[in-house]
């Protein structure tokens, strides 16, 4: 393990490094590097794991041995994040992230399975008693096979999902709050079941308020959902027609509580 850090009047850096070798050609790596200044921060950090396939028995008689193998995982793993600050009550924070796995279970066909996420969050403190904040999210999962003897990777499923929100906040003369918000999916999902891919979008809204009254204190709120897909989503191939059929679904929730606040002391 290995830790450096250094300070200066414009940065502050920080750097980590860890490594861990074991049984069965097991090895780990990994590290942190970090680096600060007045309005803005940003962190990285990377990750690698690698073991060999072994195999284990239940006993030693070797009539009634059963033997197992344990598969390897070459796993890679990368993550950033990025935060900036503004003496205006302005924040942006931006994060991204990539995760690789590689199980061999088949010889010269290893499972790979991939995940990539990134997003964008901005939130700005208008006044005393308003705040706003937006909200970007992306995240793709995909599961593929590697076959050697071709040099061909396979994908067999993939999962992609888009997704944007936003919020507002208000706080009233009397400390009630005033919340109104709303967000959107997109999903998308193809596999080696589904002649192509099939999609749905998922829309929700949100009003919520928040009234205090002495001990007192009421909620009220509301969040609608609209639900858009196809009718052929999740069927096999042979079950449906490629033309774009769609089923809208939506519900409307109302919330209503009261409530006696008793703090002790």
């Amino acid at each position: 393990m290995l830790r450096f850090e250094r300070f200066n009047t414009f940065y502050i850096f920080n750097l980590h490094l860890d490594a861990r070798w074991g049984r069965h050609n097991s090895q780990r790596y990994g590290g942190i590097f970090s680096m600060y200044r007045n309005h803005w921060s940003n962190t990285l950090s990377t990750n690698f794991s690698d073991m060999d396939n072994y195999k284990v028995n239940s006993n030693a008689n070797p009539v009634t041995r059963v033997f197992s193998e344990i598969y390897s995982n070459r796993v890679v793993s990368v993550k950033d994040k990025f935060t900036l600050r503004s003496t205006d009550g302005l924040k942006v924070s931006a994060h991204a992230s990539y995760y690789f796995r590689q199980v061999p279970r088949v010889t010269n066909e290893p499972e790979r399975y991939r995940d990539f996420s990134a997003g964008i969050k901005g939130e700005w403190t208008i006044t005393d008693n308003d705040y706003v904040e937006l909200a970007y999210a992306f995240d793709q999962y995909d599961k593929s096979t590697l076959q050697r003897s071709q040099n061909l990777d396979i994908r067999s499923y993939s999962n992609v999902q888009n997704s944007v929100r936003a919020l507002y906040n208000h706080t009233m003369g009397r400390g009630d709050i005033l919340t109104v918000g709303g967000d959107m999916m997109r999903d998308y999902l193809m596999n080696d079941k589904l002649t192509e891919g099939a999609q749905d979008y998922l829309i929700n809204g949100a009003h919520l308020e928040d009234y205090s009254r002495a001990e007192l204190k009421a909620i009220r709120g509301s969040r609608p959902e609209y639900l858009i897909m196809p009718a052929t989503f999740g069927m096999p191939r042979n079950d449906f027609h490629s033309h774009d059929i769609y089923h809208r679904c939506s519900s409307y929730h109302i919330l209503f509580q009261v409530y006696q606040d008793r703090r002790l002391g």
